[in-house]
Protein backbone atom coordinates (compact mmCIF):
# COMPACT_ATOMS: atom_id res chain seq x y z
CA UNK A 1 0.00 0.00 0.00
CA UNK A 2 2.67 2.10 0.73
CA UNK A 3 4.68 2.17 -2.03
CA UNK A 4 1.76 2.57 -4.49
CA UNK A 5 1.48 5.53 -3.07
CA UNK A 6 5.25 6.42 -2.60
CA UNK A 7 5.39 9.02 -5.44
CA UNK A 8 2.56 11.16 -3.41
CA UNK A 9 4.96 11.22 -0.63
CA UNK A 10 7.60 12.32 -2.03
CA UNK A 11 5.04 15.67 -3.65
CA UNK A 12 4.46 16.60 -0.29
CA UNK A 13 8.33 16.25 0.31
CA UNK A 14 9.18 18.22 -2.12
CA UNK A 15 5.76 20.57 -1.59
CA UNK A 16 6.98 21.20 1.69
CA UNK A 17 10.71 21.53 1.72
CA UNK A 18 10.58 24.11 -1.71
CA UNK A 19 8.06 25.94 0.24
CA UNK A 20 10.49 27.52 1.84
CA UNK A 21 11.69 29.31 -1.15
CA UNK A 22 8.69 30.97 -1.61
CA UNK A 23 8.47 31.69 2.26
CA UNK A 24 11.66 33.57 1.23
CA UNK A 25 10.43 35.63 -1.35
CA UNK A 26 7.14 36.03 1.15
CA UNK A 27 9.35 37.65 3.85
CA UNK A 28 11.00 39.97 1.44
CA UNK A 29 8.06 41.31 0.79
CA UNK A 30 7.11 41.15 4.88
CA UNK A 31 4.09 39.47 4.07
CA UNK A 32 5.19 35.91 5.97
CA UNK A 33 4.56 36.93 9.29
CA UNK A 34 0.77 37.61 8.76
CA UNK A 35 0.42 34.36 7.13
CA UNK A 36 1.27 32.56 10.77
CA UNK A 37 -2.24 33.53 11.40
CA UNK A 38 -3.32 30.87 9.80
CA UNK A 39 -2.37 28.63 12.21
CA UNK A 40 -1.81 30.49 15.17
CA UNK A 41 -0.15 34.53 15.22
CA UNK A 42 1.68 36.62 13.53
CA UNK A 43 4.96 35.76 13.66
CA UNK A 44 8.02 34.18 11.17
CA UNK A 45 7.83 30.62 12.61
CA UNK A 46 3.92 30.38 12.34
CA UNK A 47 4.56 31.88 8.62
CA UNK A 48 6.56 29.15 7.68
CA UNK A 49 4.36 26.96 9.01
CA UNK A 50 1.90 27.54 7.03
CA UNK A 51 3.44 27.92 3.60
CA UNK A 52 5.03 24.86 4.19
CA UNK A 53 1.66 23.09 5.13
CA UNK A 54 0.22 24.97 2.01
CA UNK A 55 3.25 23.66 -0.14
CA UNK A 56 3.29 20.11 0.98
CA UNK A 57 -0.32 19.63 0.43
CA UNK A 58 0.02 21.12 -2.97
CA UNK A 59 2.69 18.98 -3.99
CA UNK A 60 0.62 15.58 -2.77
CA UNK A 61 -2.02 16.52 -4.98
CA UNK A 62 0.52 17.87 -7.61
CA UNK A 63 2.62 13.90 -7.18
CA UNK A 64 -1.66 12.57 -7.67
CA UNK A 65 -2.11 13.99 -10.22
CA UNK A 66 1.09 13.83 -11.87
CA UNK A 67 1.58 10.35 -11.56
CA UNK A 68 4.49 8.05 -12.72
CA UNK A 69 4.66 9.02 -16.33
CA UNK A 70 8.00 10.56 -17.51
CA UNK A 71 7.68 14.01 -19.50
CA UNK A 72 9.95 16.02 -21.58
CA UNK A 73 11.82 18.85 -19.86
CA UNK A 74 9.37 21.32 -21.04
CA UNK A 75 6.38 19.11 -19.99
CA UNK A 76 7.83 19.02 -16.72
CA UNK A 77 8.16 22.97 -16.59
CA UNK A 78 4.73 23.49 -17.71
CA UNK A 79 3.35 20.98 -15.27
CA UNK A 80 4.94 23.54 -12.80
CA UNK A 81 3.67 26.87 -14.35
CA UNK A 82 0.05 25.14 -13.73
CA UNK A 83 0.87 23.94 -9.81
CA UNK A 84 2.09 27.92 -9.70
CA UNK A 85 -0.82 28.91 -10.91
CA UNK A 86 -3.51 27.11 -9.24
CA UNK A 87 -1.93 28.06 -5.99
CA UNK A 88 -1.50 31.21 -6.39
CA UNK A 89 -5.50 31.99 -7.56
CA UNK A 90 -6.46 28.63 -4.86
CA UNK A 91 -4.41 29.81 -2.63
CA UNK A 92 -3.67 33.68 -2.85
CA UNK A 93 -6.65 34.86 -4.33
CA UNK A 94 -9.49 32.42 -2.55
CA UNK A 95 -8.41 30.08 0.57
CA UNK A 96 -6.18 32.51 2.25
CA UNK A 97 -8.31 35.17 2.29
CA UNK A 98 -11.33 33.50 3.56
CA UNK A 99 -9.19 31.85 6.13
CA UNK A 100 -8.36 35.52 7.57
CA UNK A 101 -11.40 36.92 7.76
CA UNK A 102 -11.06 38.75 4.24
CA UNK A 103 -13.32 39.03 0.79
CA UNK A 104 -12.27 36.80 -2.21
CA UNK A 105 -8.97 38.97 -3.73
CA UNK A 106 -10.11 37.54 -7.67
CA UNK A 107 -11.13 41.21 -8.57
CA UNK A 108 -8.15 42.44 -7.53
CA UNK A 109 -5.44 39.45 -8.13
CA UNK A 110 -3.14 41.72 -10.21
CA UNK A 111 -2.27 43.21 -6.89
CA UNK A 112 -1.06 40.49 -5.67
CA UNK A 113 1.81 39.56 -7.81
CA UNK A 114 4.00 39.00 -4.76
CA UNK A 115 2.47 35.68 -4.20
CA UNK A 116 2.54 35.34 -7.65
CA UNK A 117 6.29 35.01 -7.90
CA UNK A 118 6.88 33.04 -4.73
CA UNK A 119 4.47 30.29 -6.04
CA UNK A 120 6.00 30.66 -9.55
CA UNK A 121 9.44 29.49 -7.92
CA UNK A 122 7.45 27.21 -5.70
CA UNK A 123 5.73 25.68 -8.67
CA UNK A 124 8.84 25.63 -10.95
CA UNK A 125 11.39 24.29 -8.03
CA UNK A 126 8.21 21.50 -6.94
CA UNK A 127 8.47 19.89 -10.46
CA UNK A 128 11.97 19.88 -11.04
CA UNK A 129 12.48 18.13 -7.76
CA UNK A 130 9.55 15.83 -8.33
CA UNK A 131 11.19 15.03 -11.55
CA UNK A 132 14.82 14.10 -10.51
CA UNK A 133 13.64 12.26 -6.87
CA UNK A 134 10.38 10.42 -8.62
CA UNK A 135 10.96 9.72 -11.94
CA UNK A 136 14.63 9.75 -12.16
CA UNK A 137 14.80 12.12 -15.46
CA UNK A 138 18.79 13.08 -15.40
CA UNK A 139 17.55 15.52 -18.09
CA UNK A 140 16.41 18.28 -15.34
CA UNK A 141 19.68 19.19 -14.39
CA UNK A 142 20.43 20.24 -10.60
CA UNK A 143 21.79 23.58 -11.77
CA UNK A 144 18.34 24.80 -12.58
CA UNK A 145 17.35 24.02 -9.27
CA UNK A 146 19.90 25.51 -7.85
CA UNK A 147 19.34 28.76 -9.82
CA UNK A 148 15.85 28.73 -8.29
CA UNK A 149 17.17 28.58 -5.00
CA UNK A 150 19.73 31.29 -5.75
CA UNK A 151 16.84 33.28 -6.91
CA UNK A 152 14.81 32.89 -3.80
CA UNK A 153 17.82 34.02 -1.14
CA UNK A 154 18.27 37.23 -3.51
CA UNK A 155 14.95 38.07 -3.09
CA UNK A 156 14.94 37.48 0.91
CA UNK A 157 17.91 40.19 0.71
CA UNK A 158 14.89 43.30 1.77
CA UNK A 159 14.23 41.56 4.70
CA UNK A 160 17.83 41.82 5.92
CA UNK A 161 18.46 45.11 4.69
CA UNK A 162 17.01 46.38 8.05
CA UNK A 163 20.34 47.95 9.28
CA UNK A 164 19.18 52.08 10.27
CA UNK A 165 22.69 52.75 9.46
CA UNK A 166 21.13 52.21 5.36
CA UNK A 167 18.41 54.93 5.97
CA UNK A 168 19.21 58.28 4.11
CA UNK A 169 19.20 60.81 7.08
CA UNK A 170 19.87 64.77 7.31
CA UNK A 171 23.26 65.54 8.64
CA UNK A 172 23.36 65.45 12.16
CA UNK A 173 20.39 62.72 12.88
CA UNK A 174 21.46 59.26 13.47
CA UNK A 175 18.67 55.94 13.43
CA UNK A 176 19.32 53.02 15.47
CA UNK A 177 16.90 49.63 16.50
CA UNK A 178 15.41 50.50 20.14
CA UNK A 179 13.35 47.03 20.20
CA UNK A 180 12.08 44.21 17.55
CA UNK A 181 9.41 41.33 17.75
CA UNK A 182 6.60 44.16 17.81
CA UNK A 183 3.13 43.21 16.58
CA UNK A 184 1.08 46.10 14.18
CA UNK A 185 2.46 48.99 16.28
CA UNK A 186 1.16 51.82 15.19
CA UNK A 187 1.56 54.50 17.85
CA UNK A 188 4.21 56.14 20.14
CA UNK A 189 4.20 58.04 23.14
CA UNK A 190 7.16 59.28 25.14
CA UNK A 191 7.10 60.09 28.78
CA UNK A 192 9.61 62.72 30.48
CA UNK A 193 11.82 59.67 32.17
CA UNK A 194 12.29 58.93 28.61
CA UNK A 195 10.32 55.86 28.38
CA UNK A 196 8.31 54.72 25.15
CA UNK A 197 5.18 53.77 24.71
CA UNK A 198 3.93 51.56 21.72
CA UNK A 199 0.78 50.95 20.93
CA UNK A 200 0.03 47.26 19.55
CA UNK A 201 -3.19 47.97 17.09
CA UNK A 202 -4.27 44.51 17.65
CA UNK A 203 -5.85 43.77 13.87
CA UNK A 204 -8.11 41.04 13.81
CA UNK A 205 -8.90 38.62 10.25
CA UNK A 206 -11.82 36.49 11.22
CA UNK A 207 -11.15 34.11 14.48
CA UNK A 208 -7.41 35.40 14.67
CA UNK A 209 -6.79 37.79 17.01
CA UNK A 210 -3.57 39.36 17.31
CA UNK A 211 -3.68 41.02 20.72
CA UNK A 212 -3.88 44.68 21.07
CA UNK A 213 -2.58 45.93 23.95
CA UNK A 214 0.15 49.17 24.95
CA UNK A 215 3.41 48.46 26.20
CA UNK A 216 6.67 49.78 27.40
CA UNK A 217 10.19 50.63 25.90
CA UNK A 218 12.93 51.38 28.54
CA UNK A 219 15.91 52.26 27.69
CA UNK A 220 17.77 48.94 27.46
CA UNK A 221 14.82 47.51 24.69
CA UNK A 222 13.16 45.19 26.82
CA UNK A 223 9.69 45.48 26.74
CA UNK A 224 6.75 45.09 29.24
CA UNK A 225 3.13 44.72 28.75
CA UNK A 226 1.34 48.32 30.56
CA UNK A 227 -2.56 47.42 29.49
CA UNK A 228 -4.12 44.85 27.19
CA UNK A 229 -7.40 43.06 26.78
CA UNK A 230 -8.43 45.81 24.44
CA UNK A 231 -10.99 45.64 21.85
CA UNK A 232 -8.74 46.48 18.86
CA UNK A 233 -7.24 47.54 16.67
CA UNK A 234 -6.05 50.69 18.68
CA UNK A 235 -5.25 53.68 16.50
CA UNK A 236 -3.59 56.27 18.39
CA UNK A 237 -1.75 56.67 21.70
CA UNK A 238 -1.09 59.93 23.89
CA UNK A 239 0.82 60.46 27.26
CA UNK A 240 0.28 62.66 29.75
CA UNK A 241 2.67 64.00 32.83
CA UNK A 242 0.24 65.39 35.25
CA UNK A 243 0.53 64.04 38.79
CA UNK A 244 1.25 60.90 37.73
CA UNK A 245 1.04 59.42 33.67
CA UNK A 246 -1.86 58.90 32.50
CA UNK A 247 -1.82 56.21 29.13
CA UNK A 248 -4.98 56.53 26.83
CA UNK A 249 -5.80 54.56 23.68
CA UNK A 250 -7.69 56.39 21.07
Amino acid sequence: MLSRYRHVLTGVLAGGLTAIAAALVLWGSWMLPALGLLVSRVDLVNGLASVMILGALGGGIFALLSGKRRTPPVGIIMRGVVLCWAMWVIGALIFIPLALGMPVQLHRAFEHLTPLAAFALYGLLTALIYAKLELGQPEMPARYITALLVVALVSARMAWSTDPHALHLKRGYRAEVVATKLTYPTSIAVSQPGTLYIAEAGRVYGPKTAEARIASIDEEGSIEAVADNFNGPINGLAASEEQSLRISPR
